[in-house]
């Protein structure tokens, strides 16, 4: 299992996403939006709008933001 963070530089919940998977061992990787990918890219291979960062997908599952990964992490057991 692969997590993909989507975010920016100065995003305090991508920093966050980033942490909680680096702190229990979980490979994820970092794309910076504007960079890696830009928005458009990112909502045209999502299928919708992206209000906001991170945007976290397990493989291609879309997941959400740090609140939701912090959920999903609890409900599979991996935290």
């Amino acid at each position: 299992m692969l997590f993909k963070v989507y975010g920016k530089p100065d995003c305090p919940f991508c920093t966050k996403a980033v942490k909680i998977l680096q702190d229990n061992s979980i490979p994820y990787q970092y794309y910076t939006v504007g960079e890696h990918i830009t928005k458009e890219e990112l909502e045209e291979m999502l299928g919708m709008t992206v209000k906001s960062v991170p945007v976290i997908l397990n493989g291609i599952r879309y997941v959400g933001g740090y609140e939701q990964l912090c959920d999903y992490l609890i409900e599979e057991d991996l935290v």
